[in-house]
């Protein structure tokens, strides 16, 4: 089993690396936060399965990206593209006044580390070289010329 696509450019590979790194560290910021919080206990969805889920889920996402498999990147993609856009409209409106200030979360070495992945995968993803990689492929899939 390959973890990466033999014709992936090395910016593909390190993002979709990194998007790994960040959904491994985006986990354990989680289950530390609802289990070592010092608050009630949580239940097994809130505190185990669905931060087991979205790993799961990220890692397969990466995985998919790895592989070349155009479907992920796309929708990966659009979604980045409208959390950028989300950002661009809303972090200035709230700046000035115009709607109800974004209230942030307190930063965590944990929490930092995770958005440098998510930054630098995000960068590294939306290159020249890994959009034409992908460009050229299509929605298809590494094995298939079909779409997946």
């Amino acid at each position: 089993m390959r973890l990466f696509d033999p014709q992936a450019p090395m910016t593909v590979r390190i993002g979709a690396g990194l998007m790994v790194v960040g959904v491994v560290l985006a986990f354990m910021r989680e289950v530390s936060a609802r289990w070592l919080s010092g608050g009630p206990q949580p239940g097994i969805w809130v505190g185990l399965i669905a931060p087991i889920l979205g790993l799961m889920v990220g890692v397969i996402w990466a995985r998919g990206i790895g592989q070349m498999i155009g479907i992920y990147y796309w929708c990966w993609v659009a979604l980045v593209s409208a959390l950028i856009l989300m950002f661009a409209v809303l972090l200035p409106l709230s700046w000035t006044g115009q709607i109800t200030p974004v209230r942030w979360k307190p930063w965590t070495p944990l929490s930092t580390l995770e958005g440098a992945c998510a930054i630098g995968s995000a960068v590294l993803l939306l290159v020249k070289p890994s959009i034409g990689a992908f460009w050229k492929r299509g929605l298809s899939s590494a094995k298939s010329p079909h779409v997946v």
